[in-house]
């Protein structure tokens, strides 16, 4: 297992609880925000370095922790707030089977890939103070996929993030989306943000909407490579030392 990032039966049993009962556990967030909070969960393991591999069940947020002696609470997955969540996975999983950049360097994340010379990995934002994490995603010359998440339950209007390419980005996908069961805060699926120079410390940057307890995956421009930014995000050349904010705003999960 060392390329998988497993959910496993050991996190949802013996006396453990359920991944939605773990969410925002320490802020006491009710059911709709843990189910939010538990999408952007699901994306950070989908598009972060290693196979992702979900516990049966957890698809549609089982309430209870599992029991081997028991079936599994079927029904659940039927109710209209729990739905959101089950086509969120379906849609996820599709997308990072689609988009090579976000599987296949995970053995060697980072190994730099060609004809931009970018990691498979690349840290793009780590702001601890407002929980909002981003990464890019590289394989060779396919377009690079630009991950996005708000932890926190705060929505961050006009929001601004470093990006290593200009021009559009087209919205793969948006966790807060109404198919999702989300309120329909910032951009929506399918749409394009165009970069522009909202920062001082990068030439180019995007300046979105980021709703609380989120996930986006976004694509980069179709000629990448010729939309290289002359300075590009100051965490895609900081060292691994951003570890220890990293781990602040996973704690703000309550995980």
């Amino acid at each position: 297992e060392r390329y998988v990032v497993p959910l496993s039966h050991d996190e949802v049993a013996n006396m453990k609880g359920s991944l939605i009962e773990k969410m925002g556990r320490k802020e006491n967030l009710g059911f709709y925000e843990r189910l939010r909070l538990l999408c952007a969960y699901y994306g950070y393991q989908a598009a972060a370095p290693g196979r992702p591999l979900l516990f049966m069940g957890q698809e549609y947020g089982q309430g209870r922790e599992w029991n081997c002696y028991q079936s599994l609470d079927w029904h659940e997955g039927d109710e209209a707030v729990r739905k959101g969540l089950c086509v969120w996975v379906s849609d996820l999983m599709g997308t990072y089977g689609f988009h090579k950049p976000l599987h296949m360097g995970d053995d060697q994340p980072h190994m730099k890939q060609f004809p931009v010379g970018a990691k498979s990995f690349d840290w793009v934002e780590n702001n601890a103070s407002c929980c909002v994490l981003a990464f890019c995603r590289h394989w060779k010359g396919e377009r690079p996929v630009l991950a996005i998440f708000n932890f926190g339950c705060q929505y961050h209007q006009g929001y601004t993030i470093g990006t290593p390419y200009w021009g559009g980005w087209e919205v793969l996908l948006n966790s807060d989306d109404g198919r999702y069961g989300g309120r329909g805060g910032g951009p929506g699926n399918s749409s394009v943000l165009w970069t522009g120079h909202h920062r001082g410390d990068c030439s180019d940057s995007l300046r979105l909407d980021l709703p609380g307890h989120s996930c986006l995956l976004l694509l980069a421009p179709e000629k990448f490579a010729e939309a290289k930014a002359s300075r590009p995000p100051g965490g895609m050349n900081a060292s691994d030392h951003l570890g220890a904010d990293i781990e602040y705003c996973m704690a703000d999960i309550g995980y």
